[in-house]
């Protein structure tokens, strides 16, 4: 409650001690405004563990930080600083991609392939023949496997049947190579490592090719693809690279259509580190990771970011969704598990 307080600025007390009790309610047992005989205003918390502290509130200016524009305002971001639903530990390097119900990663320090529940929980493990790291890994829900890119090569895997099958059809042109794929229905997208790179079109069902996309229609001269994903909606997803000036890269986020007309386009700001790794989320956004600079932007449906958290230790290395409730961020060594309710936080929008 709040005691004495001038009924001028009352309101706006309750208000921002609501919004501190909602961003820290998981650890507050109880949180109020106490007048002391000095007429100081001390604003009390009282934690679930028996600890409490009290900090001057007179002026409020004490708390303000913990309402400001810098923490996160997504469901997401609010998800994210705070403790993981499980930390599971992995080998290095940074392939993992995800299913309705597993997340597969590769371990290429063990010549391995390991399956995890959504719940971090390690399941089988498969002997990785080939001995080359992953550029990427996709779910594709029609046939029920996981599309492994290589460099030069497309693995399916089965997570029943625990088989592998390559796809002897599908090779790069002349002499580059892969860096990610993206596929949905009966379209498989795969961009190129290099500058000015292409994307091409593969009709899954026939694994015929269809179109080959190159500068500058996918990006500009001196610019590549890091990362290309496809939504529910099938708006396809380009993070783009500019290497123009190596000391100070510059980073745009793209949506386009099908064949590659652009929908939006917006800088991504940050003063280092590469944006090579994102996912489409259930409630229409994208996340994308800063690999170097720990930073995770979340962008809504028109690419506009819409919050940026800098909460994590250390580097980040992917980032997936199982399903639709459970996040997977890959760190070093590490995989953190996260349960998010992306449809209640859709309604009240």
């Amino acid at each position: 409650m709040i005691t004495n307080s001038r009924s001028t600025n009352q309101h706006a007390q309750l208000v921002r001690l609501e919004k501190l009790q909602n961003e820290y309610g998981h650890s507050l047992e109880n949180i109020h405004i106490v007048q002391h005989s000095d007429r100081r205003r001390m604003l009390e918390i009282e934690t679930t563990s028996p600890i409490k502290e009290s900090f001057s509130s007179d002026p409020w200016k004490e708390v303000s930080f913990i309402c400001s524009p810098d923490m996160p305002k997504t469901r997401l971001g609010k998800r994210f600083i705070e403790k993981p639903l499980a930390e599971t530990s992995v080998g290095n390097y940074w392939a993992i991609g995800a299913s309705d119900e597993y997340l597969l990663a590769q371990e290429y320090e063990n010549k391995q392939l390991t399956l995890f529940d959504r719940h971090g929980k390690r399941g089988i493990s498969m002997t990785w023949h080939y001995d080359v790291v992953i550029r990427d890994i996709q779910w594709n829900h029609d046939l029920r496997q996981f599309f492994i890119l290589l460099d030069r090569k497309l693995i399916l895997f089965d997570p029943v049947t625990r088989l592998f099958q390559e796809i002897t059809r599908i090779t790069p042109y002349q002499s580059n190579t892969f860096r990610r794929c993206t596929c949905r229905n009966d379209r498989l997208f795969i961009s190129y490592w290099c500058q000015e790179s292409a994307i091409e079109l593969i009709q899954i069902s026939s694994w015929s090719f269809q179109q080959r996309w190159s500068s500058p229609m996918t990006c500009r001269a001196n610019e590549f693809i890091t990362c290309i994903r496809l939504n529910s909606k099938n708006q396809l997803a380009l993070s783009i690279q500019d290497e123009n000036n190596p000391l100070n890269r510059q980073f745009r986020f793209e949506l386009r259509d099908l064949t590659l007309n652009t929908l939006h386009t917006i800088s991504l700001d940050t003063d280092s580190g590469i944006f090579s790794r994102m996912t489409p989320l259930p409630d229409g956004c994208w996340a994308l990771l800063n690999v170097d600079n720990n930073l995770v932007f979340i962008l809504d449906e028109q690419g506009v970011v819409i919050d940026t958290i800098d909460r994590f230790p250390g580097p980040l290395h992917n980032i997936a969704l199982i399903g639709e409730h459970t996040i997977v961020i890959r760190a070093v060594k590490k995989l953190l598990f996260y349960d998010v309710e992306f449809g209640e936080e859709r309604q009240r929008q």
